[in-house]
C-alpha cells in the first residue's frame, strides 16, 4: 500500500513540508494500513495514513490531541471528511492526490503557519546544551571526581 500512499504524498507536495521518521507497514492487518509517521512539527502533525477498509479506502491525518483549533477546523472543512475524533481526521474522496494537494496548500498559509508556531509548545534548552562530556560508564561509583548513586 505504500505504492499509493507514497505517490500521493509526493504529488501533492506534503512530503516535502515534513521530515519521514518511519515508515509503518500493517497490512498483515485485519483492516490493513500503511503510515508515514512524521518527526515533530510545529503542526502537530504526527502521521499520514492510508486504510484498505473494503470496500474502499479512506486517509488519515494523525496529529495531537491539541493541534492549533484554526488548523484543525480548516482541514475538517475539506470535502470528504467521514470521521473526525480528538487525535486523527479521516477522508474518503475519489481523488487522494488532490486531497493532499489541498492539505498542502492549507499548511502552507502564512495564517495556519503563524498560528501553528505561537501555539506550539517549544522546546526548553538547558544551560548545558551543547556542552561535551564524556562516556559515562555508570557501573562505575566515582566519575569525574564525584560519587553518584546511578
Amino acid at each position: 500500500m505504500f505504492d499509493v500512499l507514497e505517490p500521493i504524498l509526493i504529488e501533492s507536495g506534503l512530503a516535502s513540508m515534513f521530515e519521514l521518521r518511519k515508515r509503518d507497514d500493517k497490512t498483515s492487518e485485519s483492516i490493513p494500513w500503511v503510515a508515514y509517521r512524521v518527526k515533530t512539527n510545529f503542526y502537530k502533525i504526527r502521521a499520514f495514513e492510508l486504510w484498505d477498509n473494503e470496500p474502499s479506502r479512506y486517509f488519515r491525518i494523525y496529529h495531537a490531541t491539541d493541534i492549533n483549533e484554526n488548523l484543525k477546523t480548516t482541514l475538517m472543512s475539506l470535502p470528504g471528511v467521514v470521521k473526525n475524533k480528538n487525535y486523527y481526521i479521516d477522508y474518503r474522496t475519489t481523488d487522494y492526490v488532490e486531497l493532499g494537494t489541498s492539505i498542502t496548500e492549507i499548511l502552507a498559509s502564512k495564517e495556519i503557519i503563524q498560528e501553528s508556531k505561537a501555539t506550539s509548545r517549544l522546546a526548553h534548552t538547558s544551560k548545558f546544551e551543547g556542552l561535551e562530556l564524556p562516556d559515562v560508564d555508570v557501573s562505575q561509583d566515582d566519575v569525574l571526581g564525584q560519587v553518584f548513586s546511578w
